[in-house]
């Protein structure tokens, strides 16, 4: 998904978890973290633009294959260090929204992605990629075009505002925190304005590389994709007459 969705929910599933399993208002800084963690993982995305100046990301930005930060196991030091906060006492509910922000992103990568999450990385070769017909096999923006006309795009929105009402409630509750609701809102602000700016013309049509230009062509992936997976893409390579690589079925 994209930022707005995982900065509304992220902060959503935290505060939930806060108010009712925990039986306490968020603060502030918690608060923001859990915000910004939401989006963490896609710092690879700063990484491979200064790796590629100027280019636009199109099928060659297949993050969630090449990049640690969107690797399960990335994340396991910070769950340690998480746990032993909490035994310490040492700021626990920030370390908790910044580990549940980062993985609450791979869960929600795990839905209507270009190519999903795979759980077992780097060893892993299979990847969730649920509810992800119209999105799956394009990268990039060409991914952000489509991702654009699912219901996922929509019912962001509402998320996006309930989340930034809440922290404005929690803002009248902890008073002295202000500041950092405030950031939080902020933040949610400038995510969602960047959604209402239109995707080019040329990312709506076909990549010229091809849709499912991305792992599926690696040996040793196509024999852990789902059948329905197996079949769709299959279907479409043969459609337009090419054989998929490295198939044994």
């Amino acid at each position: 998904m994209n930022a707005t969705s995982h900065a509304s929910y992220s902060f959503l599933i935290f505060s939930a978890v806060s108010v009712f399993l925990l039986g306490a208002v968020p603060q502030g800084g918690p608060s923001a973290l859990a915000v910004a963690a939401g989006m963490l993982p896609d710092i690879d995305g700063l990484f491979w633009k200064l790796r590629h100046p100027g280019k636009h990301s199109g099928m060659d930005f297949q993050h969630h294959l090449m990049y640690p930060t969107h690797w399960p196991v990335f994340y396991l030091p910070l769950v340690a260090v998480t746990a032993i906060t909490w035994l310490v006492d040492f700021y626990p509910m920030h370390f908790l929204a910044i580990t549940m922000g980062a993985y609450l992103h791979l869960v929600f990568d795990s839905v209507s992605c270009g190519d999903g999450m795979n759980w077992g990385a780097p060893w892993g070769k299979r990847f969730v990629n649920l509810f992800s017909s119209k999105t799956d096999g394009y990268h990039g923006r060409y991914w952000e075009a489509r991702f654009r006309t699912t219901i996922f795009f929509k019912v962001q929105w509402v998320g996006a505002t309930i989340a930034i009402g809440l922290l404005a409630w929690f803002a009248s509750i902890h008073v002295d925190e202000i500041f950092w609701y405030v950031v939080g809102i902020a933040v949610l602000v400038v995510v969602v304005a960047l959604d209402l700016f239109p995707t080019p013309e040329i990312y709506h049509q076909e990549p010229p590389e091809g849709r499912y230009h991305d792992y599926r062509l690696k040996p040793g992936y196509y024999e852990r994709m789902s059948p329905a997976m197996r079949e769709r893409v299959k279907a479409w390579r043969e459609s337009r007459g090419l054989p998929m690589p490295g198939a044994t079925s």
